[in-house]
């Protein structure tokens, strides 16, 4: 299968809320997340390095599995000098909430935690920090809905919301956070998110922005991609569900 390129300059993101990627098994949207990141390039190769100012969580978490619970978040709580989430412009009852969910688990170490568990402790670890570029593949893979309920939280709390004071609208008005997503029941829990769809062939739906047209150079393949709000697709698409979104633009059954 030729590996997915992606000219990220030409892809329309937004900063104003949450970007969803969202596409078929195989399709690149972990690609565009490591290319988004600088570890790939945009002639498809790898760099092994992360561009500055960016928070990436893998799938695989990068945490330390030696380390408790306890330990990895002192060692995240001293990055940049941390004190607390009003640092890096966040909001401290959404990540306390998340946090609070490991309080019995704080000197077990991470190597021993659920997969659901380690995702809560990546997310508020990124979330604790001051990025300009935030990347989460697959966030809410394999975590509860009562969790996942709050990661999104977290994740959406990165942007500004209402009522924020200058401070925080400062740190965060230039922010753009980028999250792949394996259930389309989900998309809604980041509000009223950003789409950008990859897929094999073109799209219906008037409006939408398209990124090229489909192209094989050298080995590479390019994803069609369209990009738009998703209640705007729901709308142009005459669907009632957001799993009817997947179904109807990525051609999924």
């Amino acid at each position: 299968m030729a590996r997915p390129v992606f000219q990220v300059s030409q892809i329309p993101f937004a900063h104003d809320c949450v970007n969803l990627i969202i596409g078929r098994n195989g399709i690149g949207k972990t690609t565009l997340l490591d290319t988004l990141a600088g570890e790939i390039d945009e002639d498809g190769n790898d760099t092994q390095s992360v561009r500055p100012n960016t928070a990436y969580i893998t799938q695989n978490h990068g945490l330390f599995d030696s380390l408790t619970v306890s330990e990895q978040i002192d060692i995240i709580r001293q990055i940049d000098g941390i004190s607390g989430p009003e640092a890096a412009g966040n909001s401290p009852d959404v990540l306390n909430k998340l946090i609070q969910i490991l309080e019995p688990h704080r000197k077990t170490r991470m190597g021993m935690l659920s997969g659901g568990q380690a995702q809560i402790v990546s997310v508020w670890s990124a979330c604790m920090l001051n990025r300009e570029l935030y990347l989460f593949d697959e966030p809410l893979s394999g975590v509860d809905p009562y969790n996942a309920t709050l990661i999104a939280d977290a994740i959406t709390s990165l942007l500004p919301t209402p009522g924020s004071d200058s401070q925080q609208l400062q740190k965060t008005m230039q922010r753009t956070v980028v999250v792949t997503l394996h259930s389309m029941e989900q998309i809604f829990l980041f509000g009223d998110p950003w789409l950008i769809i990859l897929s094999d062939e073109g799209m219906r739906g008037a409006g939408s922005v398209e990124q090229g047209n489909m192209a094989e150079q050298a080995g590479f393949s390019t994803p069609r991609i369209r990009a738009g709000k998703a209640s705007s697709f729901l709308k142009r698409e005459n669907v009632h569900q957001s799993s009817d979104i997947f179904r109807n633009l990525v051609g999924q059954e």
